[in-house]
């Protein structure tokens, strides 16, 4: 099962073009073949970025900025027992940029480097990581 929460700011300490973003994710497994089961997943994305470039009828704009990542891993399982040490932690730091291509919807790229992580003899961490996609904005009328 995957559960996600997503939060945007704009305007935070009071600068209209600073935007701070959060993203929780959580994917839950459940067991497999073999009596196997990879280990549960969270991760807690930071993105605080500033927004250099928007159209003054506000069809077009870019987004820059520093990101910061957490990733947690748990044990794994095989042939139902815990293999030992298959989990941690991962901290990534790097940078994001959106551009608006049309009124709510952006392109984005984004690069993250390891720059700490648990040392577990069977824990293998992602040491950099590309990510690319498409978001389209919506407003919530309550």
């Amino acid at each position: 099962m995957f559960l996600a929460a997503n939060w945007t700011y704009t305007g935070l300490f009071n600068i209209r073009r600073l935007v701070a973003d959060e993203a929780f994710h959580s994917l839950l497994r459940t067991t497999g073949t073999q009596d196997s089961r990879l280990g549960n997943t969270l991760e807690s994305r930071f993105w605080l970025s500033y927004r250099p470039y928007e159209a003054k009828d506000g069809s077009k704009e870019w987004f820059i900025g520093p990101e910061l990542t957490w990733l947690y891993s748990a044990d794994e399982r095989i042939a139902g027992t815990i293999q030992q040490r298959s989990s941690g932690q991962v901290l990534l730091a790097g940078a994001t940029t959106y551009i608006g291509v049309r009124p709510g919807m952006h392109v984005w790229a984004g690069m993250d480097w390891d720059i700490a992580h648990t040392t577990g003899a069977a824990f293998n961490p992602i040491r950099r990581r590309i990510s690319f996609g498409i978001t389209q904005q919506f407003k919530m009328h309550l």
